[in-house]
């Protein structure tokens, strides 16, 4: 079943029936003070520096626009969502916020959400 975006109203759907994050970046934040550029550096190919550059690229203003769910989904309420697969990587550098992001997932959905953390992975691993 497809959905065109004529089709879909964000208040009263209709909505779609699963969702599959893969190695999703969910929390459009990003810094680079020495603890978060280090962060898996060692395994993975994003950097602090490559994060700043999306952000700033992707939203107008990103110190109004990141709290913003249709911006950073970490925020969001998936209370009445509907099930969600996240796939990612436990080496990848945006671990802790997908971490934090699958934490609300579990404690908001009344649905069954699956999650699959590859270890030693690094960003996006299935692709």
């Amino acid at each position: 079943y497809s959905k065109t975006s004529d089709d879909v109203d964000v208040k009263n759907g209709p909505y779609p029936d699963i969702a599959i994050a893969i190695s999703p970046w969910v929390e459009l934040v990003a810094n680079l003070d020495d603890e978060y550029d280090k962060r898996n550096r060692e395994s993975d190919f994003i950097t602090a520096l490559q994060l700043v550059h999306f952000v700033r690229n992707y939203l107008p203003d990103p110190s109004r626009d990141t709290a913003n769910p249709f911006a950073s989904p970490a925020t969001g309420d998936f209370s009445k969502t509907c099930p969600i697969l996240v796939h990612y990587g436990a080496e990848e550098f945006m671990t802790p916020e997908i971490d934090r992001f699958v934490e609300r997932l579990r404690t908001q959905q009344s649905t069954d959400t699956k999650i699959v953390k590859e270890n030693m992975a690094p960003h996006i691993t299935p692709l």
